[in-house]
């Protein structure tokens, strides 16, 4: 995950917490924007393992689903795997700020950082310390989804050299 994700994730909202993006959470990682819906341009997407179900998962969803900035869910297929994509509207301006490359601006945003991460992440504490430029990652977008064929398709595909169907 990018500086600039592990920035952002506890800006989005207070009920997200560290466990919500881990491993056993299914937690892939976090995108800035996503060139299947490009039209979803003011969102940030988090995604995770759709196969993924355990006791972390489920409170997982419970804490993401409490966001007031959760714009919804979507379910993808990529690379031959389901996945499930928590989709937020960005409405904090150190969000914005971040995407940008500008330093965040509030010391309620400079807090909820450190309380998230609590030092456990050496790139985001030297970020926090030292408030150095240059230490953003470009965005990255969510991976292409598979191509589904259509029913008229798959019945296309089914068709024997002479226009017969054949019955599997």
């Amino acid at each position: 995950m990018s500086t600039q994700m592990k920035l952002i994730i506890p800006l989005l909202d207070e009920a997200i917490t560290t466990s919500d993006i881990s491993e056993k959470a299914g937690f892939i990682d976090g995108y800035t924007y996503n060139k299947n819906k490009p039209y979803l341009d003011n969102h940030i997407f988090l995604m995770y393992d759709a196969d993924n179900v355990n006791k972390n998962t489920i409170q997982r969803e419970i804490n993401l689903s409490k966001s007031p900035n959760l714009y919804g869910k979507d379910y993808i297929r990529a690379g031959g795997k389901n996945y499930v994509l928590y989709v937020f509207v960005i409405t904090n301006s150190d969000i914005k700020n971040l995407l940008k490359g500008l330093r965040h601006s509030k010391s309620k945003s400079f807090a909820r950082i450190c309380e998230f991460w609590d030092g456990k992440d050496k790139v985001v504490n030297k970020y926090l310390c030292d408030l150095l430029p240059g230490v953003y990652c470009s965005g990255e977008s969510v991976p292409e989804e598979d191509y589904l064929i259509t029913h008229e398709e798959f019945m296309e595909q089914k068709k024997s050299p002479k226009g017969l169907i054949i019955d599997l």
